[in-house]
């Protein structure tokens, strides 16, 4: 065997390589490398197959005896007529002096721990496919970078083995230590039935039809890439948002939920025209109220924003209920003062 190195990051030493991935395309085929470095931080670096090749059949061996009658690593038409030389020099794991060199500069995660990948091509769009150490899967635009989704096929914390990507049914087959789930990559409804959001979602695997965000596999409708357009029906979402009325018992905490469809979104609370900041959690943006009183009755709304569109996610009307509040009333005193006297009567 001979050897030739991979480099991938200068200044960031990314020399672990943990996982790779290829893709062919009509003229070539791509080799994507998933690395991580000393600080754990993860980097994704694409290599070309030709330039590999070249390297392998032209580059100079790090070694000062190469065999003069026969370059290792190349073809012979007999293999047994093979010198000595040639067959103690290639059971020493010669190297190459030259590197490969990237396309381009390495994808970087610096705060993601990547175990596999997988890679898919949709439309002129890389779609990256990186499982987590927490046990998820992200789903990434390559260029530029941008993470589209988070995929959890197991409870968080499970240990991902595998991964296997069927590309013609667009699904993934992610497996752990006890069991296999599948990932469909077409699962378009869960950016909603709204035009902006569906084209937020950048989502290569889905499209806007009118109507609905869905399948571009499977839609033979026009992409609205103009969500201004009224043929694009954008804002039908909004149109059916409801206002609930909530009664809460006065001096009871209370929150209100406003769900996180996008993380690329920024989420704010309105009350009037006055703006507050989102609480997080695993459930979404949270508005808390730790007290009921009569300040917090009137109107709430949450709002995302994102690439310069802004929408209204939820709408809230409190009100404080005074049927569920026990009021201490002085006729109520006297009645329980009564009963409590009546009691130590009887025993």
């Amino acid at each position: 065997m001979i050897y030739t190195r991979l480099f991938c990051g200068r200044g960031y030493e990314f020399t672990q390589m943990i996982d790779v991935a290829t893709l062919d395309s009509d003229n070539d085929s791509k080799i994507y490398a998933l690395f991580r470095n000393y600080w754990n931080m993860s980097a994704v670096c694409v290599y070309n197959m030709t330039e590999i090749s070249r390297i392998f059949s032209s580059s100079e061996f790090n070694s000062a005896k190469v065999p003069a009658n026969h370059r290792p690593g190349t073809c012979a038409s007999d293999s047994t007529r093979l010198s000595s030389e040639v067959l103690g020099f290639m059971k020493d794991r010669p190297e190459m002096k030259d590197w490969v060199m990237p396309e381009n500069g390495p994808l970087l995660f610096k705060h993601r721990h990547y175990t596999h990948i997988q890679v898919d091509r949709v439309r002129g769009h890389t779609v990256l496919l990186l499982s987590l150490e927490s046990g998820g899967v992200h789903k990434v635009l390559e260029e530029p970078v941008f993470v589209i989704a988070e995929y959890l096929p197991f409870p968080r914390g499970t240990h991902i083995t595998s991964m296997l990507l069927d590309a013609s049914e667009r699904h993934l087959y992610v497996s752990s230590s006890n069991e296999v789930a599948q990932i469909d990559l077409q699962r378009c409804h869960v950016y909603g039935d709204e035009c902006n959001e569906c084209r937020l979602s950048r989502d290569p695997y889905c499209v806007w039809d009118g109507l609905h965000c869905t399948s571009r596999a499977k839609s033979p409708f026009q992409d609205f890439t103009n969500c201004n357009k009224p043929e694009a029906a954008p804002s039908k979402t909004e149109n059916r948002l409801k206002t609930p009325e909530t009664r809460v018992p006065p001096s009871s905490k209370h929150f209100l939920l406003c769900p996180m469809t996008s993380h690329h979104a920024t989420y704010h609370w309105y009350r009037g025209k006055t703006r507050e900041e989102c609480v997080h959690s695993e459930l979404g943006c949270l508005y808390l109220i730790y007290s009921m009183n009569k300040t917090h009755e009137g109107e709430y709304s949450c709002e995302s924003s994102e690439d310069g569109y802004t929408r209204t996610v939820r709408q809230y009307k409190l009100s404080m209920s005074h049927s569920e509040a026990l009021r201490l009333t002085p006729a109520l005193l006297l009645m329980l003062t009564a009963s409590h006297v009546l009691l130590n009567i009887l025993h």
